[in-house]
Order: C-alpha cells, then structure tokens, then sequence
C-alpha cells in the first residue's frame, strides 16, 4: 500500500490542513499535526468521501464553471435599472452630475400623488410602432425581477 502525504491530500480536496486533522480525530484515528505525515490508503479514501464537494467545487472553479462573483452587478427592477442607465448618461464624477442624478426620481407605474390625476397622451404616442423594440419591463423579467 502506498502512503500519502496529509498536506497534498488536504490541496488537493481543498480542504486546510487542521480540518483535516480534525475530523481524523473525530474518527478516533490519532494522527501527528505535521504537514509531511503520510496516511494509509483506507484513510486516504475515507478523506475523499467526505470532502469530495469540496474537491468537485475547487475543479469547477479551475476549470471556470462557475464564477467568482465579481462586479459591477446591475440592478433587476426595472426603475432601478432605468436610473443605472441614466447615471451613464449623466456626468457622475462632477458635484452637478451627482446632484442631478439625486434629484432624480423613478417610478414604477404611477407615483400616488398623480394617481387621480387626468393623464393626457399625445398624438404621436397612437401611432402604430412598426420597428422591434423590447420594454425596460420585459428586461427586467428577462433579469429576474418579481416587480410588476
């Protein structure tokens, strides 16, 4: 039977080293804290089944399967994301940019002030709109969002 070294079996199931001990201690199996200590087959396989998603997390990870969760994250709401896109418009990094974008105010649907107000459309919003075109609601969908 060959033996392995604790320290590459804690790399490679991407497990620290003290945790591995610990639950070799756990298991009654009284093992020496040194890196360089080598373990029998038997423990060897029974490391591997208990950290084995350890290991298949640490794989995807490598290969690129799942991401790092690193920014920049956007907004799903749909008046969220309508006031991200107008932040790009604006000059953010000026004091005037920042106030603008401060004073502006987005709604979803009516704002409760103006819900008994007359609404007036104009003329040219009736015509029929014969180009493709997807609505902040459908992105926000598409995105997640639960708001309607």
């Amino acid at each position: 039977m060959a033996k392995t070294k604790i320290s590459k079996l804690a790399k490679d199931l991407n497990v620290a080293l003290p945790t591995v001990i610990e639950f070799l201690r756990k298991n009654n199996i009284e093992i020496d804290e040194n890196p360089n200590t080598r373990v029998e087959d038997n423990i060897a396989e029974m490391l591997n089944n208990e950290f084995n998603k350890d290991r298949l997390l640490k794989n995807k990870v490598d290969r690129g399967d799942v991401s790092k969760r690193k920014g920049p994250f956007y907004p799903r709401r749909s008046d969220l994301l309508f006031k991200r896109c107008v932040r790009g418009m604006i000059p953010w990094m000026s004091s005037s940019g920042r106030d603008a974008f401060r004073r502006l105010h987005v709604f979803v649907g009516a704002p409760k002030q103006f819900e008994d107000s007359n609404k007036v459309r104009p003329e040219e919003a009736d015509r029929a709109v014969t180009c493709k075109y997807v609505t902040l609601g459908e992105i926000s969908e598409f995105l997640g969002s639960k708001v309607r």
